[in-house]
Parts: structure tokens; sequence; C-alpha cells
């Protein structure tokens, strides 16, 4: 007969840290191993091709369970974040031989399409941005703040169209944009489309660091934006944002306009056959009486 299911204090610990990232995969250190259970176990088997197994076996409802070697880690969690995933990584904060009763475990790291930052060659050639999107009072225009963790680069302007919104997306090749989950329907379908990752941030920090940040701006609309985006990342980053570079205000006409259909036919950044990402160049496209800088 099989026993009746109860909660152990370790698979306590990992709900409540997992209730604090629910959209993401909670890697739980356990050992020499990152442990993931329950959907997370299930889903990321079939993903990253692990066995899975279970946790209580013998219990009414034994919990699936599937681990990673901590020293191979990364690999998986480089696929599950190329595939527009979340990881949240949970490390033992304690000597388990000095614990007394728990292990004492939190998230030092979370990883995600647009805060990743590539150790590689050829990732460093390329930049990162994540997007901070919001909208008017009166609904008539967009915020739109980007930042690079790899290089600290902060920029905000204001967009005034959908579609003006989604080619500035596609310059920048977007992974991820945080939002307060107020986007217009049709605007929200097509990010999904697209495969962008949108995360939500309802909570504006108020404090020296995102002060001190947006100390250039003036306007409302791109202080807030750029507030979303900054609270976005001292609240999920676990680790030093002293790099970043004080908010620069920018013209999207500042660019040469292509748009995202135009930038996909003509190939300039993948190759539309292999999906091969282009290495980057500079060029200068003459335009009467205006030279124009466009990076393809």
């Amino acid at each position: 007969m099989a026993k009746k299911a109860t909660t152990t204090p370790m698979m306590a610990q990992y709900n409540e840290i997992k209730a604090q990232y629910p959209d993401a995969f909670l890697f739980y250190r356990l050992g020499d191993f990152y442990e993931l259970f329950n959907e997370d176990a299930v889903k990321g088997s079939q993903i990253l091709e692990l066995t899975l197994t279970q946790r209580n076996k013998n219990s009414e409802n034994p919990i699936p369970m599937a681990g990673v070697p901590h020293h191979a880690a990364q690999n998986y969690i480089d696929i599950l974040v190329d595939q527009g995933y979340k990881v949240a990584v949970v490390e033992q904060m304690e000597n388990p031989a000095d614990a007394e009763g728990m292990v004492k475990r939190e998230v030092v790291q979370l990883v995600t399409p647009g805060t990743r930052m590539k150790d590689s060659a050829d990732a460093a050639k390329e930049n990162n941005y994540l997007v901070g999107l919001t909208m008017a009072d009166d609904h008539q225009c967009f915020g739109l703040a980007y930042a690079d963790l790899s290089t600290g680069e902060l920029k905000v302007t204001r967009v005034q169209t959908v579609n003006a919104v989604l080619n500035e997306l596609s310059r920048l090749e977007t992974k991820e944009i945080v939002t307060t989950g107020d986007l217009p329907d049709d605007l929200n379908a097509t990010l999904t489309n697209l495969g962008i990752l949108k995360s939500k941030q309802t909570e504006f920090l108020n404090n020296a660091e995102v002060s001190y940040l947006n100390q250039n701006l003036s306007d409302d609309l791109e202080i807030k934006t750029t507030n979303l985006l900054l609270s976005y990342l001292f609240t999920t980053q676990k680790r030093s944002l002293d790099h970043l570079q004080i908010a620069q205000p920018y013209e999207v006409a500042q660019f040469l306009k292509l748009d995202r259909n135009s930038r996909a036919n003509l190939e300039i950044t993948t190759n539309l056959r292999t999906q091969n990402v282009r290495e980057r160049c500079f060029g200068f496209w003459i335009i009467p009486r205006q030279p124009w800088v466009v990076e393809c």
C-alpha cells in the first residue's frame, strides 16, 4: 500500500524558493548535483534529455525529479536560456556538516535571455540588450529603454507606434523585455509569436542607485521606463551593477530605419536558410544631404 505523502523540510524549502521564481527553472543544489523537481523536472528532462526519476517512489504522489552534475550545469543552463527560459540557481550557503537543521539555501543567480553574459570570444562580439517597455498614461506612445549588462550601456527613448516598437526591438535583436503587464493585446501577441520573453515587473524602486542613473533624464515617460528596467535588474540580479552607465536619451530617427521585415529579407543579421548569425559590421549609407550610420 502506498504511503501517504508528507512534505519534508527540504521540499518545503524548495517550494518556498520556487514560489519566488515561478517562471524560472530552479536549479536546486543538492550535494554534487543541481536537482529539478515537479514540473521543472518533467519539462527540463524533455528539453535537456535528462533521465526523469522520482523522489519518494512509494508514496501516493511521488515527486518527479531530474538532476545535472554541478560541474556541467552551465551547459544545461545555456541550452535553456537559448530557448527563451529563465534559470534560477540555488546554492548551499553553509557547509552541510556545520548546519543545524536544514542547510540554508538561496538563489545566487538568475539567468535570463536578456541578462546573460557569455564568456566565449564569438559572443563578445554581440550585444545582448534587455529592453524595458511602458505605455504613456494617454496610451498614445511608448517608452523604450535598453541596457547591455556586458558593456553597461543604458539608453531610453519615446516610440510612437506599435510598428515602431517592433522595428526597434528588431534592431536591438531583443530576446527579453520587461513590462508592467499592461501592453496592448496585439503587441503582446506579436511578441509571443516572435519568441521574445516577457518579464513582468510591478514594483518601481526609488533608491539612490536608480536616481543616480536617471539624473540626465527630464522626460517623465523616459524616467518611468528606465526606472522599470533598473528595478527589474536590481531585483533579480545577484551581482554588482556598478558598471551601469548613466542613462542617455536618444532619438530613433538617429538611426537608419529598416523595418524588421526588410532586415530579415536582406539577411542583414541572420541567414534565412541556415539561421546563422552574421558577424556585425559597420558601414555608411550616403543619402542626399544626410550621412547615416547603419549597424548590420
